[in-house]
């Protein structure tokens, strides 16, 4: 997936790692079904997550691909816990 330049990579795995938590990537990965190795590049920002990942992220961890993709919600709701990883196991 070509990678809109106003993306910051390293922010969006840095949500996606705080949202994994305390979980394992292969624990994680078989949560929401994905690779491991894919969500290692992700969270290690050398690769933009695809929409099929960005969406069961979000719905695994209850938040908003916004708030995935930007770190900002409209919704206060979206906002994820420091403990993300306990809280969503």
């Amino acid at each position: 997936m070509p990678r809109p330049s106003n993306l910051p990579l390293a922010e969006i795995g840095n949500r996606i790692r705080q949202i994994r938590g305390t979980l394992t990537l292969k624990k994680f990965s078989e949560k929401i079904g994905f690779d491991p190795s894919m969500i290692h590049l992700v969270e290690k920002g050398k690769t933009l997550p695809g929409p099929e990942m960005l969406l069961r992220i979000a719905e695994y961890s209850g938040t908003s691909i916004e708030w995935l993709l930007t770190g900002k919600t409209s919704n206060p709701a979206d906002r994820v816990r420091e403990d993300a990883g306990e809280y969503y196991a």
